[in-house]
């Protein structure tokens, strides 16, 4: 289901209506697994500004999104990683992205460096914090890429889907992933 919320019916133009009533959409579609349980992905070229209000907000405007998964995929690549304006790493095109260290702790980009605050990547928190695992928000630089063993996305469609590479950089199967998808899980079923 996705709901979505505008500000309401008005004329044309970039101002700000006075007195609108707000539309909501739903939309119901039926829910589909990714075909892939370990998925490649590629360093995009399109960044994200994480200054702009947008960049913590979601909303319909995913040109960039759109532009880096495309991007990925001409390059036999299932998914795009988006960098922020100081090349640090922000999210995939369409899911929030986490790294499992050599010491079994789950890092994840700051939401302040541009990452979406999404609905699973707010699960994935609370089930670490439950089952004390330790999780943190860093800035996280391509140079990290090769201190991290793990790597993984999270989205409420997908739920948590590992990543194998990202360019030439390989990530284990993932046994903290497999603990985390089996704990996600039982708390959706709770």
């Amino acid at each position: 289901m996705r709901a979505t919320l505008t500000r309401g019916s008005s004329t044309r133009g970039l101002n700000f209506p006075n007195k609108t009533k707000p539309n909501l959409f739903i939309s119901i579609t039926k829910n589909l697994k990714p075909a892939k349980l370990y998925i490649k992905a590629h360093i995009s070229k399109y960044k994200v500004n994480e200054l702009s209000p947008l960049s913590q907000i979601k909303t319909l405007n995913y040109l960039e999104n759109i532009l880096a998964r495309q991007e990925a995929q001409d390059k036999n690549y299932d998914e795009g990683i988006l960098l922020n304006s100081k090349n640090a790493i922000v999210s995939a095109a369409a899911a929030n992205i986490f790294f499992v260290t050599k010491n079994n702790e789950i890092v994840t980009p700051k939401v302040v460096d541009g990452a979406l605050p999404g609905i699973t990547r707010d699960v994935i928190f609370e089930i670490c914090h439950e089952e004390k695992i330790s999780i943190s928000e860093a800035t996280t630089q391509l140079d990290d890429l090769k201190n991290f063993k793990e790597a993984f996305i999270t989205n409420s469609l997908i739920e948590i889907q590992k990543i194998s590479k990202i360019n030439a950089i390989e990530f284990s199967s993932g046994n903290i992933i497999n603990k985390l998808q089996g704990l996600y899980k039982k708390y959706k079923n709770v």
